[in-house]
């Protein structure tokens, strides 16, 4: 049983991993030629793989159903890199998303524990008797022996003697659900953030970074005691015998420091890159999980700013406050050596790092309070430009340029002068550490210059303990510096705290089920909304049951809450009193995700995802072939319209479309979607009249007829032609009881 439903999915897969191969190479055949492009056969298309990103996709489709059969297409689909190329790193990223931690290992295939497959195996260069390709090593023979997987799915006994040839391995092991909850809850026990913990999986690179900077400035101790020797071995008493192995030497030891500061640099950019990865991908997953409602309380602005603080993460990392943070320390490597040359002298540097903490604390106080007001400024800023130009029309029509202008000068003025005062501070940080330094150097001169002249330390001892003074004030001097970033960079961190210590969605659910397969019933009991809990509700005791195939049409004035209705039964709006429930279960039980999936929704204005006409089709179904594409877009009446593009279903939805031609192409293929989708719910928002005149009141009829019966339809329309086709009639009063029942019979109660 388990291999026939293996099988049968996997003819799924192998047409996403087709869709995928053919999108990534659309644009140059397509675009370029400017016609009408005609997509391969799904399985055709995989025939010989000889593309190694699409065997890779296909190694990743297949591997992901043997390790788990029941999982979904939509998380196959979303676990692949549509544009991005795919290396064996992208195949380990994307197992990660599917919630699976990998384990490499260097071996040959006979020595694979057969308890740790199915593996992907990908053979050395030199390997002879192995595919020169990845390729799934499986325990079970009716996989390897599946005709579609033939060369991709071996057994160790299929490979015979060629098993004994090393390779790299990669296994994998589904990772506990309750992961990321257990890790919540310690920080929460140990008062750990969620950045610390972050920093946590990276301590032994820290580590290292760590140990290569306590090289790194004991390998530059070699400068100033070479300087130190040739003052006092070479130049006083002018003797060149040690001068050869002299410079062997200092040669050795900068070569080395050379090597030891690229490899840190190296170990710094991966760590930059990778921690970078890590927030920016885990803040877009938060943000998106987030409730509904905590995502409509925040501006599209607000939201824009937290990705932009993640840059202030980035630089801190990559840039010279990290470095000196971790330099820190090292420092006494040069006071110790000052201290055997002088204790006088060692204490000039440790009162100056003294000193400097001071100056960086201190500046911190000022640069802190002056974040913000620059945040703030730039927030406003930033919010008032992007409701410019969403209403530049309105601002053009009615005369309100000048006006407009005016307001963003005093806007624009006062930002930047919260800029301009930052920049201030941190210029007087800059210059206050050079001039601290610049004394201590001139201090530790003038005592060097007494104790020259006292027998206590030769010439060469003060040159080389200028450079170690210098060295051991460098990172301090470096953090001065820089305080206006690290305060940046710290409360960029202390927001990404808060925010990712918000519960999502599903964890506001942790009780929740989930709904196997929807069948279409609807039930709102004694339901009551308000937007907001002081303000007066939109509608109070909407009862009613919609039995599955049912049709409902749902009408009101503007402002009564008919949109919301139908984000009621998406779980996006929430009920203030009674509940709604799909097939008898309340909303609030099942996971909010899962419930989505199984709905069509249109909006009532439709924005199209980046991408083609197909791409945003197949966010429905994505094994869909071309044929299931265009018999959907001949059900919305759009099939002239696509093929009247470059392209057809290959064109980009958001390129080169006036106004009102995309708004009508966006609704259509919005509803082609909700037609493909074959959801047991569908909801409609209105459809303005403008493209109801222009044909799509003929395809609102199609699809009521089509739906009825077969599949439960709810639908927002102020037509009474189109209300005259619904089962029944939902008729919303702002702050009353909804009407129920046939349009007539609401009609005389209106009344």
């Amino acid at each position: 049983m388990n291999n026939v439903r293996q099988s049968s999915t996997d003819i799924d897969a192998t047409k996403i991993v087709a869709r995928l191969k053919f999108q990534s190479n659309r644009s140059n055949d397509s675009h370029a030629a400017g016609h009408t492009a005609t997509s391969p056969n799904p399985v055709a298309a995989l025939v010989g793989l000889d593309d190694s990103e699409a065997r890779l996709k296909t190694c990743l489709v297949l591997l992901a159903r043997l390790l788990e059969p029941t999982i979904g297409i939509a998380d196959l689909r979303d676990s692949i890199p549509e544009s991005e190329s795919f290396d064996i790193d992208a195949f380990v990223n994307c197992m990660a998303h599917l919630g699976y931690s990998v384990k490499k290992l260097e071996l040959t295939p006979a020595d694979v524990d057969s308890r740790l497959l199915p593996c992907i195996f990908i053979p050395k260069r030199n390997s002879r008797g192995l595919p020169p390709e990845p390729f799934i090593i499986s325990a079970d023979p009716a996989a390897a022996g599946n005709p579609s997987h033939k060369g991709i799915v071996r057994t160790v006994e299929d490979l015979g003697d060629a098993s004994s040839h090393t390779g790299t391995a990669f296994l994998f092991k589904k990772q506990n659900a309750d992961d990321y909850e257990l890790g919540k809850s310690r920080r929460r026990q140990t008062n750990r953030s969620w950045f610390r913990s972050i920093l946590a999986r990276f301590k032994s690179t820290v580590w290292q970074l760590a140990l290569i900077g306590v090289m790194v400035n004991t390998m530059a101790l070699a400068t100033p005691l070479f300087i130190m020797v040739i003052y006092d071995r070479v130049i006083s008493p002018q003797n060149t015998d040690f001068m050869p192995m002299l410079v062997a030497g200092i040669a050795m030891a900068l070569l080395f420091e050379m090597l030891l500061r690229s490899l840190r640099s190296r170990l710094v950019s991966w760590l930059t890159a990778r921690i970078h990865f890590i927030i920016g991908t885990e803040v877009f997953k938060q943000l998106i999980s987030l409730p509904p409602a905590a995502i409509h309380k925040t501006s599209p602005t607000a939201q824009l700013a937290r990705f932009k603080s993640i840059e202030s993460i980035r630089d801190f990392l990559g840039g010279p406050i990290f470095i000196s943070t971790i330099e820190i320390p090292t420092v006494f490597i040069a006071v110790a050596v000052l201290v055997f040359f002088s204790p006088i002298l060692a204490a000039i540097p440790i009162i100056s790092s003294l000193l400097f903490a001071a100056l960086f604390f201190g500046l911190r106080h000022f640069v802190a309070d002056t974040i913000k007001a620059a945040a703030t400024e730039s927030s406003i800023a930033q919010k008032f430009s992007i409701e410019t130009f969403q209403c530049r029309e309105e601002i053009r029509t009615n005369g309100l340029a000048d006006v407009w202008s005016s307001k963003f000068r005093n806007i624009s003025g006062r930002e930047n002068h919260a800029h301009a005062r930052l920049q201030f501070l941190g210029l007087v940080g800059e210059s206050l550490g050079y001039a601290l330094g610049v004394l201590t150097a001139f201090a530790a001169l003038m005592m060097g210059v007494e104790l020259v002249w006292s027998n206590t330390i030769t010439t060469g001892m003060l040159v080389a303990s200028m450079i170690l003074i210098w060295r051991s004030i460098a990172p301090f001097y470096s953090l001065c510096s820089v305080v206006p970033r690290f305060e940046q960079a710290r409360n960029s961190i202390l927001q990404i705290n808060t925010l990712m210590e918000v519960e999502t969605e599903e964890e506001q659910r942790r009780a929740s089920a989930k709904l196997p397969s929807l069948q279409g019933a609807v039930d709102f009991n004694n339901v009551t909304l308000r937007y907001a809990r002081d303000a007066g509700p939109v509608f109070v005791g909407l009862r009613t049951n919609i039995a599955p195939g049912q049709i409902v049409a749902i009408t009101g004035a503007t402002g009564s809450g008919k949109s919301s209705v139908l984000k009621l039964v998406q779980s996006i709006a929430q009920p203030q009193l009674g509940q709604v429930s799909l097939d008898g279960f309340n909303l609030q039980q099942l996971v909010a995700l899962e419930v989505r999936r199984q709905i069509a929704y249109v909006p009532q204005t439709p924005s199209p995802f980046p991408g083609t006409i197909a791409e945003n089709l197949r966010i429905a179904k994505p094994e869909a072939s071309d044929n299931e594409l265009w018999s959907v877009l001949a059900e919305t009446g759009a099939t002239e319209m696509v093929r009247s593009l470059p392209g057809d279903i290959h064109y980009d939805l958001t390129v080169g479309q006036s106004s009102d031609r995309l708004a009508e192409l966006s609704h259509r293929v919005a509803l082609a979607r909700a037609f493909l989708q074959h959801a047991q719910v569908t909801l409609i928002d209105e459809i303005p009249g403008n493209l109801l005149n222009n044909g799509l009141d003929a395809v609102l009829t199609r699809i009521i007829e089509q739906h009825r019966g077969q599949r439960t339809l709810l639908f927002v329309t102020q037509r009474a032609d189109h209300m005259r086709m619904a089962d029944k009639v939902i008729g919303l009063r702002f702050g009353q009881t909804p009407l129920i029942g046939s349009l007539e019979t609401i009609t005389k109660a209106a009344t």
